[in-house]
């Protein structure tokens, strides 16, 4: 019986350090996501695409409040699928996730001139600012 239980600790213990050694590997190698238009000063709103060059099947995690995104299962923030409009100042961070992995955060800072866009009132509800593509 004392054997075993000592077998059970060291399987646990190499399956655990196998684990976190592919969980490594697979970070190491998980392309980070991509930003288009690339980050920057722009003088009016913007949509943002983001994409990853990743050859295995992924998804991309991302947050806009300061909160750094996760994968599942523990995942935290949007799972980008359609263009994020900006019309004021953001820092969008995104990860790439697939099974087994993930990349590391990159962060995308989009900052808008003040004043731009053209005149009108800023108070007007109906005015939209132009976003460009």
């Amino acid at each position: 019986m004392k054997h075993t239980i000592h077998k059970i600790i060291i399987i646990s213990a190499l399956s655990l350090f196998g684990a976190l050694l592919y969980s490594a590997q697979a970070h190491a190698q998980t392309v980070p996501p991509q930003s288009y238009p690339a980050p920057g000063n722009y003088g009016s709103g913007v949509r943002v695409l983001l994409s990853s060059t990743e050859p295995a099947t992924h998804i991309i995690k991302y947050t806009t409040d300061g909160s750094t995104p996760s994968c599942p299962p523990t995942a935290n923030g949007t799972t980008f699928s359609s263009r994020i409009n900006l019309i004021a100042n953001t820092n969008i961070l995104a990860i790439t996730c697939v099974v087994g992995g993930f990349s590391t955060v990159s962060s995308f800072t989009y900052t808008f001139a003040s004043g731009s866009g053209g005149g009108g009132s800023s108070n007007n509800p109906t005015r939209r600012p132009r976003l460009q593509y």
